[in-house]
């Protein structure tokens, strides 16, 4: 799969969730955050001296933070935060593409395809 391909990629349409009940295509949606969240998340936390961990975790996890704080601490120490992104966010999608390749659920209901429910 090529980079425009992951690009264009419809994560929906894959799996046929596209067609579900609007509240089954937001809990989809939800989980599908959640997890590239925790990504990113582990991204970061990983490329932090244990100092600044500490600190990341306080202001994005721990007490109320304002938005100005939290985009100070990334702009101070999470210089390729937009990057780290992206790059979750395409390491994600051609997980999923693989996942429903393997499985030949591409364009099936995602209720029909074994573990997808655990996966998503």
């Amino acid at each position: 799969m090529t980079l425009d391909e992951i690009i264009k990629l419809n994560i929906f349409h894959l799996f046929g969730a596209d067609e579900l009940p609007e509240e089954k295509r937001r809990q989809i949606l939800t989980d599908m955050t959640q997890m590239l969240l925790e990504r990113v998340v582990m991204r970061i936390s990983d490329g932090l001296a244990p100092d600044k961990k500490e600190a990341f975790y306080r202001i994005f996890g721990g007490a109320p933070s304002s938005d100005d704080e939290k985009r100070a601490f990334l702009g101070a120490h999470v210089a390729d935060f937009n990057d780290i992104v992206l790059e979750e966010a395409l390491a994600f999608k051609y997980a999923v593409a693989k996942f429903a390749e393997e499985r030949g659920v591409a364009g099936g209901m995602v209720s029909s395809a074994p573990g997808a429910a655990t996966f998503l």
